[in-house]
Formats: C-alpha cells, sequence, structure tokens
C-alpha cells in the first residue's frame, strides 16, 4: 500500500542525491510522481482538486511546484484529513516541524533520513515526521539541539541574574511545548510547562536547572538506544 507520495517536477534534482536515495524511491509505501503523471497532476491542481491525495497519509511536494493559493488548500487539507505535509527546497534554510507540516531542505529530505522514514511508516499506521526531519535518532538530536542553544544564549547575556517572562525565555532558546510531550517522565518539563508563560523567572537560574534536566534525559536516550542496538 502507498502510504506517502513525493511530487519532485526535476527528476534531476533526485539524480543529483540517488546515491543516498535509490532504495527510497523504490520503496513499497512510495508513489514517486514522474513524468506524465506530473501534467495528470497539474490538471487536477489548476481545478483545486485534493482528491488525488485521499490515499495517502503524508504528501512531499518541492515547494515550487505548488502555487500559493494551492499550498494554502493543501495546508487545510491534510489539517482537516489528519494527514501530513511535508515542503521541501534548497532554499529552506532550516527544518521547521509545525503541527502536521513540515518545512525541510532539499538535501535533507533526500538523505537516509528519508529510507528510515519511509521503513518506519511501513511498519507503523501514524507515520513519524520527527524522523524526516531530525534523523532516526531525532530524539538524541533534539536534545542536543536544544542545549547548545541554551549554551550559546547564556553566553551572549550581557546581564547576569536578569528576568524575563518565560514565554520570552521559551522563544529565544527554541523551547516548545513538544518537549514535554516527547518526555513526559520529567518532572522538570513538565513544571516548565505549569509555570504561567507571563510569569518574570531568573534566565540563569531556569536555564541552568533546564541544562542539567536536559544532561539527565541525554544519558538515559543514549542509554536506551545502546539497549536497542545490542
Amino acid at each position: 500500500m502507498k502510504k506517502v507520495v513525493l511530487v519532485d517536477d526535476r527528476k534531476s534534482r533526485q539524480e543529483i542525491y540517488s546515491e543516498s536515495i535509490s532504495n527510497a524511491l523504490e520503496h513499497s509505501v512510495l508513489d514517486n510522481i514522474q513524468g506524465e503523471y506530473l501534467i495528470s497532476l497539474k490538471a487536477k491542481m489548476n481545478e483545486r482538486d485534493t482528491s488525488v491525495f485521499d490515499q495517502y497519509s503524508v504528501i512531499i511536494f518541492h515547494r515550487s511546484f505548488l502555487e500559493q493559493s494551492y499550498r494554502l488548500l493543501l495546508k487545510d487539507y491534510v489539517i482537516n484529513t489528519e494527514k501530513y505535509l511535508v515542503l521541501f527546497s534548497g532554499g529552506t534554510p532550516a527544518t521547521i516541524l509545525n503541527n502536521r507540516i513540515l518545512s525541510i531542505n532539499s538535501k535533507e529530505l533526500y538523505s537516509s533520513r528519508l529510507i528510515d522514514f519511509l521503513d518506519d511508516a511501513e511498519n507503523t499506521d501514524k507515520p513519524n515526521l520527527q524522523i524526516l526531519a531530525f534523523g532516526k535518532k531525532w530524539k538524541l538530536n533534539l536534545l542536543y539541539t536544544l542545549s547548545d542553544q541554551i549554551q550559546n544564549y547564556l553566553g551572549s547575556i550581557q546581564e547576569i541574574g536578569k528576568s524575563v517572562p518565560l514565554n520570552v525565555l521559551k522563544q529565544r532558546i527554541g523551547y516548545t511545548s513538544s518537549f514535554c510531550q516527547f518526555f513526559p517522565k520529567s518532572k522538570i518539563l513538565s513544571s516548565f510547562e505549569t509555570i504561567s508563560d507571563g510569569k518574570m523567572v531568573n534566565i540563569n537560574e531556569e536555564l541552568s536547572i533546564l541544562l542539567e534536566e536536559l544532561a539527565n534525559i541525554i544519558n538515559v536516550e543514549i542509554h536506551s538506544n545502546e539497549i536497542i542496538t545490542n
């Protein structure tokens, strides 16, 4: 059963990454739309028809192939139908996963991540965009990224002991509520969620506590991965 559809109007782009993704493009759960099928699909899109995607759980498009109006239509479609949308482009500077929509650079999409994502989709009912966005060890990658962002931010602070509203602090370090969802056993992350966003918090104190907790979670994740590998 085809669960994922990939639409890229430039075959040459896939050929550039062919060594990394040849197995992925022939995967049993992937429909890789090329040639005359692109023409047929474009006609459906010009009619603002989304029914062609009803059979898929995940829709992957090169951003330039979509007109803005149809892109907005697709975003509403995936949210209303509980599907997932991936928009990729060589001009996308950073990976952003927001709700059911992922924006990713072409180089990141056409990598081993795509194979790992498709393998996982083949064996599960609910596709995991985290794998496509951050790799097979996506939890560890998220933890390391947040830890680095916190340390970089702490290094840039001019005033020691300064306080800011919690929502401002979260924004500056790139913290989202998804961390609490991914690591529900963490009491520190849970308490971080229960504090009112407008409450003034001491930057150094809060982030020192958060860094220590992230280090503990990272150790647990590394140990878990070692057990699975062995």
